[in-house]
């Protein structure tokens, strides 16, 4: 077995306080050289200088009263790198180093790292460094460093698909791979009995601070093991990862979950075959349903047997107009396709839907494509055309004037309309009636969890 390098990196909430940032920072150096005895540091863009304890301790004094937003400082040596980033509430930590260096000091690394994690972290992770880039990057082999957490997210390329690609929803990082670590801020998102009751893992652990670890697999190096790729799979699939991404191509696929968020509270719909195991939606025989408030930690959890309906696809019913409505927002400019992909997933799913209802023609059925203005003309019709054109029933007006094109289907089951809109975000808002309202920043949980303690 080649060596391998572990990364390690988080995000910490310091909010402001200069003594926390003291003490990250010293803590951190400690750590370094424990490991491995830094030879050079590097502040910012300035050129690497060679490590000189005392002017280190001396220019992290300064740093930590420093109003900069962002700095970043880099210590090196031939073990292995240490990094962090100081923003203005609070830092981001990166350091890769060999195998060897991980196993000669585990335990040290885990009880550094917990520690850290429990008492300020928002999001970590440890991790094959090779599977950190092929899934980010496409490339098993970059530089030596990557300077920011956020320098190379959301990649579109080769790694589109990787199961291990990390993602942002916003301040929360989301992603698979061997050890994670959750706040209790990712709980606006999941509830957090869903952790416990995760499949196809090696165990999810109770930190304090209401923190949490999910270990998906026991040794880090067999990263590329088959079965280690399948539950890392699995992972993002119960997670419902890509659905939090809609400007990922992979995000057009069945999910395993479904969100319903409205801070402080969340509603999830998981989804098991008849083994009781995860499944895609269409496929689903038994559902569990969670309800979590993260401010009171009201928790509900229904589980049925079953069978989904009409609703289960378009969620939004207007008795009077006799229209039952599904909305998606896709913007055609971020994809290499132009959405190509996107829209002929959902126009495929949807002209043979996996349910038997009498409402399908009692009701008029819609599915509206939301897009941003001036983008109708990207939509890739022609293209789309060729693939349905054996739907003899197809017909519609395209209004690009108008700012709308209307495709109307008649499948042997139901008749359904297709609607590609040109909207403002505004609008959008106010027609998707569950478009889910931002979650809620770290410190505003805190304030009104400790407002309704009070009451």
């Amino acid at each position: 077995m080649k060596e391998q390098q572990i990364y390690m990196m988080g995000r910490f909430i310091l909010f402001e306080n200069e003594q926390k940032k003291r003490d990250f920072l010293s803590d951190w150096l400690i750590f370094a050289r424990i490991l491995a005895e830094p030879e050079t540091i590097q502040i910012a863009a300035h050129e690497p200088q060679p490590f000189d304890l005392a002017a280190v301790l001396k220019e992290f004094e300064a740093l930590a009263l420093s109003p900069a937003s962002e700095t970043a400082i880099q210590l090196a040596s031939s073990a292995g790198t240490f990094a962090i980033t100081l923003q203005k509430s609070g830092m981001i930590e990166q350091n890769v180093f060999s195998e060897a260096l991980y196993f000669a000091h585990e335990a040290v690394i885990t009880d550094y790292w917990e520690q850290r994690f429990s008492a300020n972290g928002l999001y970590g992770y440890l991790r094959s460094y090779e599977e950190y880039l092929l899934a980010n990057t496409g490339n098993r082999r970059m530089p030596p460093w990557v300077n920011s957490a956020r320098s190379i997210k959301n990649e579109r390329s080769l790694s589109e698909n990787r199961a291990g690609r990390d993602i942002y929803e916003e301040y929360l990082l989301l992603s698979s791979c061997w050890k994670m670590y959750f706040s209790r801020f990712y709980f606006q998102l999941y509830p957090k009995p869903l952790f416990f009751d995760l499949q196809g893992i090696e165990e999810t652990s109770q930190l304090p601070e209401d923190s949490l670890r999910v270990t998906l697999f026991k040794d880090w190096r067999n990263w590329e093991h088959p079965a280690n790729l399948h539950y890392q799979k699995l992972f993002r699939q119960q997670m419902g990862i890509d659905q939090l991404a809609p400007a990922s191509a992979a995000a057009f696929q069945e999910p395993y979950i479904e969100f319903a968020v409205d801070p402080p509270q969340v509603e999830t719909l998981q989804f098991y075959n008849k083994n009781l195991q995860p499944t895609p939606k269409s496929k689903a025989s038994f559902f569990t349903t969670r309800r979590f408030d993260v401010l009171s930690h009201e928790y509900v959890e229904f589980r049925t047997k079953g069978s989904l309906n009409l609703q289960a696809y378009f969620p939004e019913i207007d008795l009077d107009r006799r229209q039952m409505v599904k909305y998606l927002a896709i913007d055609p400019r971020i994809f290499a396709d132009k959405g190509f992909t996107g829209f002929n997933y959902y126009l495929h799913r949807y002209l043979d839907l996996p349910v038997v209802d009498p409402r399908m023609k009692d009701f008029q059925l819609l599915f509206f494509f939301f897009l941003p203005p001036q983008t109708l003309a990207l939509v890739p019709f022609d293209r789309l055309k060729t693939v349905y054109h054996d739907q003899k029933s197809i017909s519609g007006a395209q209004e690009h004037a108008s700012a709308k094109v209307e495709w109307r289907f008649e499948t042997p089951r139901y008749p359904i309309t297709f609607r590609f809109v040109e909207v403002s975000e505004d609008e959008e808002r106010s027609l998707v009636r569950r478009k889910r309202p931002r979650l809620l920043l770290p410190g505003e949980v805190d304030r009104l969890s400790e407002a309704k303690g009070n009451q």
